[in-house]
């Protein structure tokens, strides 16, 4: 793939306009590269692993930081797996609105005080 994103200098380098439109393909292409990986990889990420894509790139950072390129293959699908684990893990409403008349109103927040 980045041999693709290269060949316009490649073949600007054989013109003679080489002075001129070689830094704006070196910008064009940092400016693309960096919103791929910045901007519609984490909001990507983020929709399918349902996390703000800020968070799907701190964990990203993390990942690399701790354990190189292998953290970051390893992090997200990780992140998946703990989510759904932790989401289990919760009690769901049914489970709470069986458990709120057993406690008592008091403990409930629904009426009376401490």
């Amino acid at each position: 793939m980045n041999s693709i994103g290269g060949a316009p200098l490649f073949f600007l380098e054989f013109g003679d306009i080489v002075l001129y439109f070689t830094p704006y393909t070196i910008a064009l292409f940092l400016l693309v590269r960096v919103l791929d990986d910045f901007v519609f990889v984490p909001l990507t990420i983020g929709r399918s692993l349902q996390m703000h894509p800020l968070v799907s790139v701190l964990l990203l950072f993390i990942g690399g930081a701790v354990a190189g390129v292998l953290g970051l293959i390893i992090v997200l699908p990780l992140a998946g797996v703990v989510m759904i684990i932790v989401g289990r893990a919760k009690p769901s409403s049914e489970h709470v609105a069986q458990v709120v008349p057993v406690l008592g109103p008091t403990y409930a927040g629904v009426e009376g005080r401490w």
